[in-house]
């Protein structure tokens, strides 16, 4: 792994109990030293982010993520990056690349995103609150079969080189993964 990746911690963080299992990141259960991680990689973005071009109150809504990591050398570090394009194909070097690239056209999540956005927008016109919350219901159960499809769509080799998915990998987590 190439070192320009790694956030090295500024937090002693020597005292926190760091946990055994890897936790399922789909649900709110986060561990200390994921909470500093995110903690200092907010106030990294805070510095880094006028090199974007991207006003966050105007367009809020991105996401970013954190994973804290063991190094080789048994001390602790943690990788970043964010869920899509920064404005004008921006990018920051020390943020993880994408697994895959979201702007294909042939891929499935263009094609369902664009349908879950076509509901929301019908939301925004319905006529009275049974529709909207049919609406509601179909946008939600259309999010979590995108949701399921894309887990099942990210593959990683573990340390055995054996091929899983996300659902595969956090199947046997601390809590429970989407179904």
């Amino acid at each position: 792994m190439k070192n320009r990746y790694l956030f090295h911690f500024k937090t002693d963080i020597s005292e926190i109990v760091i946990p055994e299992k890897l936790n399922n990141p789909f649900t709110i259960d986060i561990s200390e030293i994921a909470k500093i991680a995110a903690q200092e990689f907010q106030e990294f973005l805070l510095k880094e982010s006028a090199n974007w071009d991207y006003n966050f109150e105007i367009r809020p809504g991105k996401m970013f993520g954190v994973l804290v990591i063991q190094k080789p050398d048994n001390t602790y570090a943690y990788l970043a990056t964010s869920s899509g394009e920064l404005s004008r194909k921006k990018t920051c070097e020390k943020f993880t690349p994408s697994v895959f690239d979201v702007s294909t056209d042939d891929y499935f999540f263009n094609r369902e995103m664009t349908e879950i956005t076509r509901i929301g927008n019908q939301i925004k016109n319905a006529k009275n609150l049974t529709e909207t919350k049919e609406l509601k219901s179909l946008r939600s159960q259309k999010s979590i079969a995108v949701q399921k499809k894309l887990f099942q769509n990210y593959s990683f080799l573990n340390i055995k080189g054996e091929e899983q998915n996300l659902l595969e990998i956090f199947k046997n987590s601390i809590n429970e993964t989407v179904s």
